[in-house]
C-alpha cells in the first residue's frame, strides 16, 4: 500500500460535495489558513490564489515588472478567498471580508488614490528604477475604504462590484451607461448600493454592463444593452439601463458569466445558456446570430462551472474535461487550432463547444479573452492561447500563441506552479486537540486527502458519516480522477445530477459498494461499522490484494457480540480485524453502531498504513 495510496483529491464535485463532507476549512490562525484555489484571467493578466491563501500573478502589470514571463506573489497579502480580475486591476477578497487592490486602476475604479509619477525622459532610467516606480504605484494591494462583510467580488475594466453578506450589491467606478445600477449616470470613486436589489447570491461584469443572480435562480442585469446582453427580448429596448432588471425566461440559474457584450448562465441541470452578440459564435448555437432572449449552447451538458472572456468561453464539465466556443484566432479554444494559418493570421472561431486537448482531472477555469488557463487536481496550472504580454507564465520563447495547454512555470520560472502543495500545512482543527486519541488519525487523513473538515473549520469526531460521503472517501483514496455524472440514476434514490451520483456509481461499478436489495442506495442513511468493514474489504479486493478472511479471526476476536454481526458481514469484519483496521470498542465490536467521523479517519489510515498481500494470480 505505501506509496501507491498516498492519495490527493482529484474531483471537481469536491468542491460541491464538500459542503456536506469536506468544505473548504475555514482556521483560526493564518499559518494554517485554507482555502479553495482558483484561477482568474483578463486581457493579458493571469491570477492564481494558491489554498494557503497567497495570490500569485504573471503577464500585464504583474507584481515583479509592468510585464511578468512568470509567475509572482503578490506581497503584503495573506488570508484571500476570492480573487477578480480586469485587465486594469485585480480585486482580493480577505477571509475578514475586506477587499484590495492593485494595478494601474484607470478611471478610479479600485475606489482608491493611485498615482504613477514618472519623470520626464523615464524611458532612459535604468530598467530596475522604472520597475520600482510601477510596483510602488501598481501592484502594492491596497484596502478599498468602507467595505466590510464582503462575500464576493467582480472586476471590470471600467468598474467594479461586491456582494455582501446580506444580499446586497456595491459599485464604483465608470458609470456611463448606468452600470453601477445606482438610478444615475454618474462616475462613482466609492461605492454605491445597487437599487432595487436583494437576495443575491453571485454578480458577474462585463465590458460597461453588471449581472446579478438571486437566490431564486433569477439573474438581473443593468448598464450597457447595445448588443441586448441584459436579455431585453428581440424587439425594441433600451439602449442603458441604470436599475436592475430580469433576464427574460431564464430560472433555476446556478451560476452567470459576463464578458464585453455576452453572457453565459449555468442552470441546475447542467445546461449553458447565452445571449447578447455573437458576431465570433460565442453564444455557442451554432451560428452568428445576435440573441436578445438566452438560447441554450449547442451539444454540452453536465457543465459544472463557466466563464466568460472577451469574444470567446470555457465550460468545465462535470468529467473534468474543459470545453470552448466563440473567438479563436489565438488558440484561446485549445483544440489545437488558430488564427494563424502559413504564417498569416486571420480571424477564426467556433460556433459550437470544441474539446480542449490534452487536459482532464481540471477544477477549476478562466477565459481571459485572448487566453484560457485552467488549474487541474492536482493543483498544476495550465493555460493555452496569446502569449504576447506573457499571460500564459511560461516565459516568452518566440511564439505568441499556444493552440493547445502549456503547464505554467513556478515563480521565477523555477518548476511548476502548484496551488494546492502537497507540503501545505494540514489544519488545527479545535475540537480535535493533540490531546485526543483520534489526532494522529484525523491528522493523516487530513494530509493524505481522504478526508477533510466541515463548516466553522471543525472536524466534527463524532458525526456520522453517510453512504454518500463513504463512497466519496474511497474515490479520494483511490485517486481516480474525476468521474462523470451517470447518464442513468444507478439507484432509485440517487438522482443522475446530485453530487454524490458520480462516486456512488463509481463505488457500485467497482464493486466497492453495493446498493440495497429494493434498488436504493440509501445516500443519507449512515453507515454501520460492518457495512465499513465490507466497503474496505472491497476496496482493498478493488487494488488487487488478497482479502481471505483467517479461520480464527484476529486477536480479539470473538467478541461478546459477536452473534450479532450480520452474515454477510461476518468474513469481512475478521478480515479487517486480523489486519488491525477495525478492532473493538468498549470490548464490543458493535457491528451495527453508526461509524463516527474520528472512526473513519482511524480506519482508512489504518487500511492505508497496511502492508498487504498480493492476491494469489489465477491459473
Amino acid at each position: 500500500m505505501k506509496g501507491t495510496m498516498k492519495r490527493g483529491i482529484c474531483l471537481v464535485l469536491v468542491v460541491c460535495m464538500l459542503l456536506v463532507l469536506v468544505p473548504g476549512v475555514a482556521l483560526a490562525s493564518e499559518a494554517a489558513f485554507r482555502t479553495e484555489p482558483m484561477v482568474a484571467a483578463n486581457g493579458g493578466l493571469s491570477v492564481a490564489l494558491r489554498a494557503d491563501g497567497t495570490v500569485f500573478d504573471w503577464g500585464w502589470f504583474s507584481e515583479s515588472d509592468l510585464y511578468s514571463e512568470t509567475p509572482a506573489q503578490v506581497q503584503n497579502l495573506s488570508n484571500v478567498t476570492e480573487i477578480a480580475t480586469s485587465s486594469a486591476h485585480v480585486l482580493a477578497l480577505r477571509a475578514d471580508g475586506t477587499v484590495w487592490t492593485w494595478g494601474p486602476a484607470f478611471h478610479d475604479q479600485p475606489g482608491v488614490d493611485r498615482v504613477l509619477n514618472l519623470p520626464p525622459s523615464w524611458y532612459n532610467l535604468p530598467r530596475e528604477v522604472v520597475q520600482a516606480l510601477f510596483r510602488e504605484a501598481y501592484n502594492t494591494p491596497m484596502q478599498i475604504p468602507n467595505l466590510n462583510n464582503i462575500t464576493a467580488v467582480a472586476a471590470g475594466d471600467l468598474h467594479s462590484a461586491v456582494l455582501r453578506d446580506d444580499g446586497t450589491v456595491w459599485t464604483w467606478g465608470n458609470n456611463f451607461f448606468g452600470q453601477l445600477g445606482d438610478g444615475t449616470t454618474q462616475d462613482r470613486t466609492t461605492p454605491v448600493q445597487v437599487q432595487n436589489l436583494s437576495n443575491i447570491t453571485a454578480i458577474a461584469i462585463g465590458g460597461d454592463y453588471t449581472l446579478a443572480l438571486r437566490s431564486d435562480g433569477t439573474i438581473w442585469g443593468w448598464g450597457d444593452n447595445h448588443f441586448n446582453q441584459l436579455g431585453s427580448g428581440t424587439g425594441a429596448w433600451e439602449l442603458t439601463r441604470t436599475t436592475p432588471a430580469q433576464i427574460q425566461t431564464l430560472t433555476d440559474v446556478t451560476a452567470i458569466a459576463a464578458s464585453h457584450s455576452h453572457a453565459l448562465a449555468l442552470r441546475s441541470d447542467g445546461t449553458v445558456w447565452a445571449w447578447g452578440d455573437n458576431h465570433f459564435g460565442q453564444l455557442g448555437d451554432g451560428t452568428t446570430t445576435n440573441r436578445g432572449i438566452p438560447a441554450q449552447v449547442q451539444s454540452l451538458n453536465n457543465v459544472t462551472a463557466i466563464s466568460a472572456g472577451g469574444w470567446s468561453n470555457v465550460a468545465l464539465r462535470a468529467d473534468g474535461t474543459v470545453w470552448g466556443w466563440g473567438d479563436n484566432s489565438n488558440g484561446q479554444l485549445g483544440d489545437g487550432t488558430s488564427g494563424e494559418v502559413d504564417g498569416v493570421w486571420q480571424v477564426h472561431y467556433s460556433t459550437t463547444p470544441v474539446q480542449t486537448q490534452n487536459l482532464g482531472n481540471v477544477t477549476a477555469v478562466a477565459a481571459g479573452g485572448d487566453h484560457t488557463v485552467a488549474l487541474r487536481a492536482d493543483g498544476t496550472v495550465w493555460a493555452w492561447g496569446s502569449n504576447g504580454l506573457y499571460q500564459l507564465g511560461i516565459g516568452f520563447h518566440g511564439i505568441f500563441h499556444y493552440p493547445t495547454p502549456v503547464q505554467v512555470l513556478g515563480p521565477n520560472g523555477v518548476g511548476f506552479l502548484n496551488l494546492n502543495p502537497t507540503t501545505a500545512p494540514h489544519p488545527t482543527f479545535p475540537d480535535v486537540l493533540a490531546t485526543h486519541w483520534g489526532f494522529p488519525f484525523v491528522e493523516q487523513a487530513y494530509t493524505r486527502g481522504f478526508m477533510r473538515g466541515v463548516t466553522g473549520g471543525r472536524f466534527d469526531p463524532y458525526g456520522s458519516l453517510t453512504r454518500a460521503q463513504v463512497a466519496q472517501i474511497m474515490v479520494n483514496m483511490a485517486d481516480v480522477g474525476t468521474q462523470p455524472h451517470p447518464a442513468i440514476a444507478p439507484f432509485s434514490d440517487v438522482p443522475a445530477h446530485a453530487w454524490y451520483a458520480p462516486v456512488i456509481a463509481w463505488a457500485a461499478e467497482q464493486e466497492i459498494m453495493n446498493g440495497h436489495a429494493d434498488g436504493t442506495f440509501g445516500p443519507g442513511q449512515p453507515i454501520t461499522r460492518e457495512q465499513f468493514a465490507v466497503v474496505m474489504r472491497n476496496f482493498a479486493a478493488w487494488q488487487g490484494y488478497d482479502v481471505t478472511s483467517p479461520p480464527g479471526g484476529g486477536t480479539e476476536w470473538p467478541f461478546p457480540d459477536n452473534g450479532s454481526i450480520s452474515w454477510w458481514a461476518a468474513d469481512a469484519l475478521r478480515w479487517a480485524n486480523y489486519h488491525g483496521i477495525i478492532l473493538g470498542s468498549g470490548g464490543n465490536v458493535l457491528p451495527t453502531a453508526t461509524s463516527m467521523r474520528v472512526q473513519a479517519a482511524t480506519i482508512v489510515v489504518r487500511f492505508d498504513d497496511t502492508e498487504f498481500q498480493q492476491a494469489p494470480q489465477t491459473p
